[in-house]
């Protein structure tokens, strides 16, 4: 009991780990709101205005999403290749680690929902699984 539970703990703190050196050195655009409750209403070039601002944090914000999701995908196959390779020296840590890619993967798909750019993420995906597959091909089938 005890293993699953360290192993449920090290998956939870390498996803923590990986998020936070991704929001550390890539730190999510700020959104100026520039309209607040006042007494008179907005005049129409301050409509405008607020509008461009929003459109420009859209675009910054669905790059940064997608940004996110790449390289949280690279930091799940890592992960997951480090506990793929080393399973038989590490063990429980190694499911502690593959289960850390596991939840590293599942927050870095929130964020590709969000973000823009349909092709790239499919590509950013394609990779990650043809790395998957091949790690567990190495690692798990025998070789002639």
């Amino acid at each position: 009991m005890l293993s699953i539970i360290y192993t449920l703990l090290l998956g939870l703190l390498c996803a923590c780990f990986v998020e936070a050196g991704i929001y550390a050195f890539f730190p999510a655009p700020k959104h100026c709101y520039g309209m607040y409750p006042r007494a008179e209403p907005p005049t129409d070039d301050e409509i405008e205005k607020s509008r461009n601002e929003d459109e420009a944090y859209r675009i910054v914000a669905e790059r940064h999403s997608l940004r996110h999701y790449v390289m949280s995908l690279l930091g799940s196959t890592i992960q997951a290749g480090i506990a793929l390779k080393f399973h038989g020296v590490l063990g429980v840590l190694a499911d502690g680690i593959l289960l850390g890619s596991v939840f590293t993967l599942g927050t870095g798909t929130i964020f590709g929902i969000s973000g823009g750019g349909r092709v790239a993420r499919f590509a950013v995906a394609t990779v990650s699984l043809l790395a998957a597959l091949g790690l567990g091909w190495l690692e798990f089938l025998p070789h002639g």
